[in-house]
């Protein structure tokens, strides 16, 4: 059975190392795009397992890419991670959980992504 593809799409590439470090760790291949811009390329010309985005990006926010991923790949909307350090008001924290992706605030406990990961595969 081959190994699925998980995304990530971090401009920081210390985080983005270290998390698809783990991520393959857990038997998973990985692919990492800088740019939103550039995990959206991805995603149209290759299937993910699921996605791993920072919200704060510096082109297009991970919540806008979620958005996006819905028209492009509805099934892989249903396992995308958006991923922030941000300190967030109850608003803007409420409006994230609403769009249906997985919100994980940084600092993050590695075990949290496997959890995250075992859930997407039930």
């Amino acid at each position: 059975m081959e190994q699925p593809s998980i995304l990530i799409i971090d401009d920081d590439p210390d985080v983005a190392e270290v998390l698809a470090a783990y991520i393959t760790d857990l038997d998973y291949k990985t692919d990492i795009a800088e740019s939103s811009t550039e995990g959206l390329e991805l995603i149209i010309k290759k299937d993910y397992f699921a996605v791993f985005s920072d919200w704060k990006m510096p082109d297009i926010k991970g919540d806008e890419v979620h958005r996006r991923i819905k028209d492009l790949k509805p099934q892989l909307a249903n396992r995308f991670v958006l991923i922030t350090g941000a300190v967030l008001d109850d608003e803007t924290e409420k409006e994230l959980s609403s769009t249906g992706a997985v919100l994980l605030k940084k600092p993050f406990r590695l075990e949290h992504i496997k959890k995250t990961l075992d859930g997407f595969r039930q």
